[in-house]
């Protein structure tokens, strides 16, 4: 109730400003009437954008989360193979970069100990060790709130209790660092429940840098519901599936403005994760060229079957409703056919079929 006042006593701070802007330009007299016309189109600019200022949010949300997942899925599996190996070329290429195109590995690919395994498997428990040591001093000498899901925390949060620092900017790069490490070390965890929380961190941080969302928790609180199907979309591949979790699981108040917001953060987000895997090859200095097919047409290729899949879902819904129609049409014909023998002789029976 406190964010409803709040937001109607802005608007209403809005309309008197307008209301009082232009009372000002009609009593103005025409030696400013350029200046009154700069006026009049600076107040439509500012109108349209506090109106499409939500759109332009959870894009920028969408395309961080989106970023922010490519980079924890390439430095995952960079820190997954640099337990068995390095690659003599580029040590920042894991196996499959550095063997790119060969079966059965290569010969730049080289392991730990040389093929003796005992060394080789003491070299892993050590990497293991190191990589789940440093996640866990990281998250309990800087975000204690980075630890575990934190799904059940952001429940209660979009729901209006208020825990300051979950959502901060502390704990959105903790947790974008111990991530990786924490499933690298190769710990029973998961991406899934710490994607979303990411993800509304992500949500959170940016929304504090415009002020209709830094002075309304309850805008905040649609920005986070967004958010936090965008991080479902990321981490499965699915933004109507991350949309559903949102719907399902996250709010309590979900109306229709946030559920195509939320559809869009959450599309906005799965295509920059796309792009940027399919196109990280290209940064981490691998052919151009893999198979006669450039890496460009590879990332091409991809966006439009992530975008076939979605549109996929739609075609029992429009198939359906096509034959209804079909079915229809060809009622009418037949009706039609069947009153051609009561017609005059001289006009055409294909006059008569339209």
């Amino acid at each position: 109730m406190q964010d409803a006042a709040r937001e109607q006593l802005r608007r209403k701070a809005r309309r008197n400003k307008r209301a009082l802007g232009s009372r000002s330009r009609a009593g103005a007299n025409s030696t400013v009437f350029l200046g009154r016309g700069r006026g009049v189109w600076r107040a439509k600019v500012a109108e349209a954008y506090d109106a499409g200022q939500a759109w332009i949010v959870v894009t920028l949300v969408g395309a961080a989360i989106g970023l922010n997942a490519a980079f924890l899925n390439i430095v995952t599996e960079w820190l997954s193979d640099i337990k068995l190996g390095y690659c003599s070329g580029a040590f920042y290429l894991n196996e499959s970069f550095c063997c790119w195109g060969a079966d059965g590995g290569c010969a730049e690919w080289k392991r730990w100990g040389g093929g003796f395994w005992p060394l080789s498997y003491v070299v892993y428990i050590v990497f293991a060790g190191v990589f789940s040591a440093t996640a866990a001093r990281l998250v309990k000498s800087f975000a204690p709130y980075a630890a575990g899901s934190g799904i059940s925390e952001m429940k209660c949060i979009i729901a209006g209790f208020v825990m300051k620092g979950f959502l901060g900017a502390t704990t959105l790069f903790i947790k974008s660092i111990g991530l990786p490490l924490a499933i690298a070390s190769g710990l029973s965890v998961g991406k899934e429940g710490p994607s979303v929380h990411y993800a509304v961190c992500t949500g959170n941080v940016i929304s504090r840098f415009f002020d209709k969302y830094r002075r309304n928790a309850a805008k905040t609180r649609e920005i986070l519901s967004a958010s936090a199907a965008a991080g479902v979309g990321v981490a499965f591949g699915s933004p109507i599936g991350g949309v559903l979790f949102s719907l399902e699981e996250m709010s309590n108040y979900f109306p229709l403005k946030t559920l195509w917001r939320s559809y869009f953060c959450a599309l906005v987000a799965t295509a920059v994760l796309a792009v940027s895997v399919c196109g990280s090859g290209m940064g981490l200095g691998t052919d151009r060229y893999v198979g006669n097919e450039s890496f460009s047409y590879r990332t091409a290729r991809h966006v439009s079957g992530q975008i076939r899949s979605q549109l996929a879902l739609l075609r029992d819904p429009v198939l359906s409703h096509y034959w209804r129609l079909r079915w229809l049409v060809r009622r009418l014909c037949d009706q039609v056919e069947s009153q051609d023998a009561g017609l005059p002789q001289e006009i055409p029976r294909g006059l008569s079929h339209h």
